[in-house]
């Protein structure tokens, strides 16, 4: 057993030497056998109290130590039983001051028994209890009582912590007047859990399992800096940190397995999210007691999602030395100039094959929405402009060229070869390892590439075209320029294309608004295209939010399409904003002959843009380098649906967000807010 240092301040020599002397059966005692009773007492100090009377208080140790108790002590401590219990009268008043198990964060100790070393039951120094030892319902006569809950249930769980898998128990705590159970983590009354206030010290994942945070707070970081997935989080655990094997935990006699899963993973992150969420508005979190777990905090994320969409990121009026600036006149005046880049990525989850469709698929394998799916639209032919039922088994109709357009779609996605370049097309560095092999075929069918068929007049065979997918890029309403298509072949004449959908549909990009220090402002899903008009109203909804101050300059790769659909709609809110293309797309991506561009949208016609050396002032490509973090988590919220994909994303944004600011103040750029009345 590993006696833990913090012990010592507690047992001394002294206290020791005073104590063994009250009784004979303690003189051989060595103080190694004292400091193995005591800090296996402490950590039971909470089971000691259960069994006793409800007149009991519980600041001072009982008299009486429970059979059980005296049992584990004495099997985990090698002393007899009447030295056990000589024990407990010498040094209950010791064990009572020293830490409890959860007050030991530096080291876990635990100890298990083989059931035939115990009567009744396994004891592990780990007890998971409720922080309250009375019922707290306002409306429970007990609770104003103050009478301590004796009521209880105990299971078997297993605590996931950075020493490793330990053997714990949670105990329940029952109020026999209102029925409420309160546990280590929340309070369950009227088919709902209701989480106490703060963060969780171990976070409940499933009915087994619990999370140290410190444990958790890792995992965060690991998705953050390495966009690394869940399931190799929890592969990460299992095979470095678990000890499973060191401790030989599967020998124990525990009745669960002491192995995380990936949905251990995302429940963490979720139930963690949550709580410090609600901790850091003052509120509780109440969710539903019944039902799955993958379904019980789903409204939860909900309220919190819509919430980000309402309200902005916390850090939407942030401003520092970096992303700000005051710009000095000629003529003595000055101004604030601050900046905000905008830019698209190409990443997306999946969504409905109607055209817009904003609805949530009916689950991750469909190609509808629920709504779609009750109209029928899987019983109609995918071919696009065909409204022909499908064939049993098939999703084209009789036709037999449509009927040949899908075996063509069969056959490219059977293709080994196929698979190797989807897989090169993910421009990030963690496969999405929780895809199975039996679900392969599913993920080649989202529609990465855009694909069509014609029908060959000479020989009558049908014929199928692929093209990459360009990178994210504003386009105009109504006049998007269409992509160029290589050449395929067809005779001048040209052929007829057809087009079918016979997978998924993808969400097209994600847009976000950023200062020039980093600071991500917003994130938005495109679903159809990165619009020209949904850009413009993504900053003009964002920047009328209250609290927030317009920005003097916005930069964007396709700014001088934007001005124009400004001036087109006579859009007031953009007047006294600069428009400009950011350097880089300026300088390579934007002609010398387009006039427009080159006289409304230059960089350098704005001298607050510039310092005095004639260098940027603003990283105008930071959208740019801040896409590659953000494009790292494209394989592992590929499968993901709406809700839990914006819960992910805002997280992450915010992680990186409060770890740039600690950056900041290490750097002396002094991040601050812009006052609400600004």
């Amino acid at each position: 057993m590993t006696i833990p240092c913090c012990l010592y301040s507690s047992v001394t020599p002294p206290t020791i030497s005073k104590a063994l002397a009250s009784h004979d059966l303690l003189v051989t005692l060595s103080f190694k056998d004292v400091l193995a009773f005591t800090s296996r007492a402490s950590a039971l100090k909470r089971d000691i109290m259960l069994p006793q009377p409800q007149t009991t208080p519980d600041n001072v140790p009982p008299d009486i130590l429970p059979p059980l108790i005296c049992e584990f002590l004495q099997v985990s401590t090698g002393l007899t039983r009447d030295t056990v219990l000589a024990c407990w009268h010498a040094f209950k008043e010791i064990v009572w001051v020293m830490p409890s198990h959860h007050e030991l964060a530096a080291e876990h100790d635990f100890c298990i028994l083989p059931d035939h070393q115990m009567s009744e039951m396994i004891i592990a120094s780990v007890s998971l209890y409720p922080p309250h030892t009375h019922c707290t319902k306002f409306n429970c006569y007990i609770a104003q009582s103050q009478a301590p809950l004796k009521k209880a249930e105990s299971r078997q769980v297993v605590l996931h912590t950075l020493h490793g898998a330990i053997p714990a128990w949670s105990v329940h705590l029952i109020c026999r007047t209102c029925s409420t159970a309160y546990t280590n983590n929340f309070c369950i009354a009227e088919h709902r859990r209701w989480y106490y206030g703060g963060v969780p010290e171990y976070i409940q994942v499933a009915d087994h399992h619990f999370v140290d945070r410190c444990l958790a707070n890792l995992w965060v970081e690991l998705h953050l800096k390495g966009h690394v997935s869940a399931q190799a989080c929890a592969n990460i655990y299992d095979s470095a940190l678990s000890m499973r094997e060191e401790n030989k935990l599967e020998d124990a006699g525990w009745q669960f397995g002491f192995k995380l899963k990936n949905e251990h993973i995302w429940d963490v992150f979720i139930v963690l999210a949550l709580t410090e969420d609600c901790a850091q508005r003052g509120v509780l979190l109440d969710v539903l007691n019944d039902g799955t777990q993958a379904l019980r905090f789903l409204a939860a994320m909900q309220v919190r999602n819509e919430r980000i969409v309402c309200e902005g990121q916390p850090e939407l009026q942030h401003y520092c030395d970096t992303c700000m600036r005051t710009y000095w006149h000629g003529d003595g005046s000055a101004r604030k100039v601050q900046v905000i880049v905008t830019d698209g990525l190409s990443m997306g989850r999946p969504c409905c094959n109607v055209f817009q469709c904003r609805n949530p698929l009916a689950n991750n394998r469909s190609r509808f929405c629920r709504q779609h799916l009750d109209e029928g639209l899987d019983r109609i032919c995918a071919i696009v402009d065909c409204d022909m039922p499908v064939l049993p088994g098939w999703k084209a109709c009789t036709l037999p060229l449509h009927q040949e357009m899908e075996c063509l779609h069969g056959e490219k996605m059977r293709a080994n070869f196929q698979a190797t370049k989807r897989l090169q097309k993910m421009h990030t560095v963690q496969p999405n390892d929780a895809m199975v092999a039996q679900q392969l075929s599913d993920t080649l069918d989202l529609e990465f590439k855009d694909e069509w068929y014609t029908l060959d007049p000479t020989t009558q065979a049908m014929k199928l075209f692929i093209i990459n997918n360009p990178s994210s890029t504003g386009e105009l309403d109504g006049t998007a320029v269409q992509n160029q298509e290589a050449c395929d072949g067809k005779s001048e004449l040209g052929n007829h294309k057809l087009r079918a959908k016979f997978g998924r549909s993808r969400t097209h990009n994600e847009q976000i608004i950023i200062r020039p220090c980093g600071i991500i402002v917003v994130r938005a899903t495109m679903v159809a295209a990165e619009a020209i008009s949904n850009v413009l109203h993504m900053v003009k909804t964002t920047f009328s939010l209250p609290g927030t101050q317009k920005p003097e300059h916005i930069m964007y790769d396709s700014n001088c399409n934007a001005l124009r659909e400004v001036q087109s709609r006579n859009d007031t809110w953009f007047d006294n904003v600069g428009m400009c293309v950011d350097v880089f797309h300026f300088r390579t991506k934007h002609k010398e002959g387009d006039e427009f561009c080159q006289t409304r949208c230059n960089p350098a016609h704005y001298p607050e843009l510039l310092n005095a050396d004639g260098s940027w002032f603003f990283n105008s490509s930071i959208a740019e380098q801040v896409n590659v973090w953000l494009g790292g988590y494209h394989n592992i919220m590929r499968e993901m649906l709406p809700d839990k994909y914006d819960f992910f994303l805002d997280e992450m944004v915010m992680c990186h967000n409060r770890a740039l600011i600690k950056t900041m103040e290490d750097r002396g750029q002094f991040p601050w807010y812009s006052p609400a009345d600004a």
